[in-house]
């Protein structure tokens, strides 16, 4: 098997326009890479995907679902979450049923919209980065307003598949300016799981494992 044959659609708007140039710089020589080997590249318009991270990161969906799952599989580990974490959850009562129920509709909408064009112009994958930011170190997020614009950034990549229920799988690309690692997150439709993994090992037989391609990382010093 080879990636000959397979389309892969790079959205126009959103999260690659929204990437550092460095973080997004690794993530299009992986995609020219997986170009060279055979696949076939599509500048694909996809501004469902931009509509569903903003919902997503708007909590509708996510915080009731989270809460629920908390409470009925680790009832009373709520009180001993980090501090952080804690706080988020809070706003989670706050989604009425009018406005999940409204938010499961957009949903379907969305993903039906997005799956229609993929299937219209023999798109099997959408690819973005995985992440549009440097993570950033722990001493930088003590207070909660950086922390909370930080995980903002950090889940506005895999946000949107999440939201319409797609299927994604993370390949290593290269290295930023800061030699931290960058992932080429490709996207499959609903249900292709299985085929999604197949494409991911053939690209991963094209850019190599993430120790070829980003090398052994540097220990850092435990804390004491």
């Amino acid at each position: 098997p080879t990636l000959a044959g397979l389309t892969i659609g790079i959205p126009r708007h959103g999260l690659w326009r929204d990437t550092h140039p460095s973080v997004a710089a690794p993530a299009r020589q992986a995609l020219a890479e997986l170009e060279a080997a055979g696949a076939k590249l599509l500048d694909f318009d996809a501004p469902e995907l931009h509509e569903a991270g903003e919902r997503y990161l708007a909590g509708e969906l996510v915080q009731p679902e989270r809460s629920e799952s908390l409470e009925r599989h680790l009832p009373g580990w709520t009180a001993i979450l980090d501090p952080t974490v804690g706080k988020r959850l809070e706003s989670a009562h706050q989604v009425s049923a009018v406005d999940y129920i409204a938010i499961l509709r957009l949903r379907r909408r969305l993903s039906a919209s997005l799956h229609a064009r993929m299937e219209a112009l023999a798109v099997e994958l959408l690819a973005t980065p995985t992440l549009p930011i440097t993570p950033p170190p722990l001493s930088a997020l003590s207070e909660l307003d950086v922390y909370r614009a930080v995980n903002r950034d950090m889940l506005s990549g895999t946000g949107p598949a999440s939201m319409l229920d797609m299927c994604a799988v993370s390949l290593p690309a290269g290295l930023d300016e800061h030699g931290m690692p960058v992932g080429l997150q490709l996207i499959g439709r609903t249900g292709t799981d299985h085929g999604l993994l197949d494409r991911a090992v053939l690209a991963e037989e094209v850019l190599g494992t993430n120790l070829e391609r980003l090398g052994t990382p540097p220990l850092a010093p435990m804390p004491r």
